[in-house]
């Protein structure tokens, strides 16, 4: 009798160290898929961050709309513009960029490499290679540039 209630203990013990492992396990699954979600692109407006700026649209930002297509999001339509409010920073440019990786999409712009990063809500442009970043300056006026960082405000 003794060793039947110490089977039957020994058998409730071990369903419940189950359950409780197989809860955490959930757990940890989902805050990985949450932290994985946080990593990659959103489609959604973005505004340059820079000089402490960026949490409330600041007089001369420019932004970026992100639109990701396909059910793999292969290809990032992205388009950068200016408010006509904006009489210092002003930029436009209108690109595909393709998909390199879940958070890096990139395109060629005059024959320079682009990279568009995207991560926990910002979105990074930058060149391949440092020297080539003037190229990013093309597609603004005064002396600004593309170059930065973008902070997501808004998804569409």
């Amino acid at each position: 009798m003794i060793k039947r209630i110490s089977g039957i203990a020994a058998l409730v013990f071990c369903l419940t160290f189950s359950l409780v492992s197989c809860e955490g396990q959930k757990k940890e699954e989902a805050a990985l898929q949450k932290q994985a979600a946080e990593l990659l692109p959103t489609n959604g407006v973005y505004i340059l961050v820079h000089d402490g700026h960026g949490q409330n649209r600041p007089d001369n930002y420019v932004q970026v709309e992100v639109l990701l297509e396909g059910d793999d999001k292969q290809v990032a339509n992205i388009l950068v513009s200016s408010p006509p409010e904006n009489t210092q920073t002003n930029c436009s440019l209108q690109t595909t960029a393709q998909k390199v990786t879940p958070t890096h999409y990139q395109t060629k712009l005059h024959g320079v490499e682009v990279n568009f990063f995207f991560e926990k809500g910002m979105l990074t442009i930058d060149t391949v290679n440092e020297g080539d970043r003037g190229v990013l300056q093309q597609y603004c006026a005064e002396g600004a540039s593309l170059y930065g960082n973008y902070k997501l405000i808004g998804e569409n």
